[in-house]
């Protein structure tokens, strides 16, 4: 009954009569009611027995707002997961007018006349939900929970959810190459860590800046990253009749990097020239900078005055002093199997091994070249473990590595 208690706290309760004012239920975290004029209305239905959240109604902007999830860079999500406001999401997705059911996976459908029949016989509650600090939440359980919504609603801790890593079944139809020294621990066959040239590590480091959505596109719908799977899935099979156009639906499931990040071993599409502007919310551009109050867009506002157009930095084009990539040339880097970075050197890269403890006997030296497959497993395998170079890379080498 606990759980049930805790659902029942968050949604008004029409069935019941429990709140005379049958409006607004403001949501709680840690016992603190959190409330803001920007809301977003969701209906909930519960399984009186189980007393689980099956499904959500909602309309667009919610879903607009699920959606835009697949547009945020990984470097993005992984700021904002660790602040407590994030405004602007993304593009308007979906057209006026239409209602949705959400599953407590994050399945998205149309609401249509067997899902009205199907309502009659469950508690039917309405929630309306804090639009930035709670869709934070959401965003966080949608990417480690298998029942993202009901975990969401009963404010319960976003926790990675470990399982066996299935490697993508992709082929290596790219001239991408890259060659690597892998240290590995003889005794269980883990990597323990990677000597890497700017090449690789330009390549890692990019991966920042890769929408989920092109990541989940490129892991060809089989990311295994939280619920946002079957997100991307229900956009595949969304037609116009939702969807404000094509090229909005191509926009959610296959957005494209910025022209400034192209590699010349790039893995991702990637979109044409086009300006962004920065608007921000402070009294001067230098200070909102500095507080992080502003956003970036492609979207010029001509009612805005709080406005700067960019010019971004274009990695793609080698100048003097600025080569193209992220790092220096000529510079070598040790990195972890949890993908940790450091400037690689003979006597730091020799303390580093003797600080993990292991005998030099159980440690072995490995040069190998790999291409696209195992960059996507190395992406995969980041999304989803602690051990991204062990599981990316190791089921492919392993048999020529010939451990003994």
């Amino acid at each position: 009954m606990g759980q049930a208690a805790s659902i029942m706290g968050h949604i008004t309760a029409e069935a019941s009569g429990e709140n005379n004012n049958n409006d607004v239920v403001t949501p709680k975290r840690g016992g603190v009611a959190v409330t803001t004029e920007a809301t977003v209305e969701l209906k909930l239905l519960i399984d009186k027995e189980t007393n689980n959240v099956i499904f959500a109604e909602a309309g667009k902007d919610f879903v607009d707002i699920l959606f835009s999830f697949l547009t945020l860079p990984l470097g993005t999500i992984a700021r904002l997961i660790e602040i407590v406001a994030a405004k602007h999401l993304g593009k308007e997705s979906v057209r006026d007018g239409n209602t949705f059911i959400i599953t407590a996976d994050l399945a998205v459908y149309p609401l249509t006349t067997e899902y009205l029949t199907f309502l009659t016989s469950y508690v039917r509650g309405r929630l309306y939900v804090f639009l930035f600090v709670e869709v934070l939440e959401l965003l966080k359980h949608a990417l480690v929970s298998q029942t993202s919504l009901t975990d969401w609603l009963l404010g319960n801790k976003p926790t990675l959810e470990m399982s066996r890593f299935f490697p993508c079944d992709v082929k290596n139809n790219s001239d991408i190459k890259f060659s690597v020294t892998l240290v590995l621990k003889k005794s269980v066959n883990k990597i323990l860590y990677a000597l890497v040239s700017k090449e690789f590590a330009d390549f890692l480091l990019s991966l920042l800046s890769f929408p989920l959505g092109a990541v989940i596109h490129l892991l060809e719908g089989k990311s295994c990253v939280g619920n946002m799977d079957l997100i991307y899935n229900s956009i595949l099979k969304l037609d116009d009749r939702y969807m404000r156009s094509m090229d909005s639906k191509k926009w959610l499931i296959n957005p494209r990097m910025g022209c400034q990040f192209k590699l010349s071993n790039q893995i991702s599409e990637i979109e044409e020239k086009m300006p962004y502007y920065c608007y921000y919310q402070g009294n001067t551009f230098k200070e909102s900078i500095g507080h992080g109050e502003f956003y970036i867009t492609d979207v010029f506002k001509i009612l805005e005055k709080k406005v700067r157009k960019l010019s971004l930095i274009d990695y793609s084009i080698p100048s003097k002093g600025n080569p193209q990539g992220y790092v220096k040339e000529h510079r070598t880097f040790l990195v972890t199997d949890e993908l940790v970075f450091k400037p690689s050197c003979p006597i730091s890269d020799f303390e580093f091994l003797m600080s993990l403890e292991i005998p030099l006997n159980d440690v072995k030296n490995k040069a190998v070249t790999f291409g696209l497959k195992e960059c996507l497993n190395i992406l995969k395998a980041a999304l989803t473990s602690d051990s991204a170079l062990t599981n990316g890379l190791l089921c492919y080498i392993d048999p020529m590595l010939q451990i003994v």
